[in-house]
């Protein structure tokens, strides 16, 4: 079993660990995000939001502010995000997407528990 390498924030608040496969990812993605269309937000060039795409016709009453919080924390100042989301590493050199480094997961995890207890 692969290690954590990407986290799920739910509009509830929730942080799950996801555990994907290379090949399975954009599949998991749009599962778990409950959408058809992903779209990505760089925060930063290691860091990648993952979002539905249609999140302001499809999630219209879900702001999720665990999400829009960490994406605030990285100069994001656009509309409220939506539904659920999915945090990966940024691209390779040659754009695909990344996992997050064990070292990146970590960091994450403790910005996202600052952020809940702020």
């Amino acid at each position: 079993m692969p290690e954590t390498n990407a986290l799920l924030l739910t509009e509830d608040g929730d942080v799950i660990e996801l555990a994907l496969g290379k090949k399975d990812r954009l599949p998991v993605y749009r599962a778990v995000i409950r959408c058809e269309r992903v779209a990505c937000r760089a925060l930063t060039s290691r860091l990648d939001m993952w979002f539905d795409e249609d999140h302001p016709y499809n999630h219209t009453d879900r702001v999720n502010i665990p999400a829009m919080l960490l994406a605030a924390r990285h100069g994001y100042a656009g509309d409220n995000i939506c539904g659920p989301v999915v945090v990966t590493g940024g691209p390779d050199d040659e754009g695909a997407m990344m996992p997050l480094s064990q070292d990146a997961l970590r960091a994450l995890l403790v910005s996202l528990d600052d952020i809940a207890s702020d």
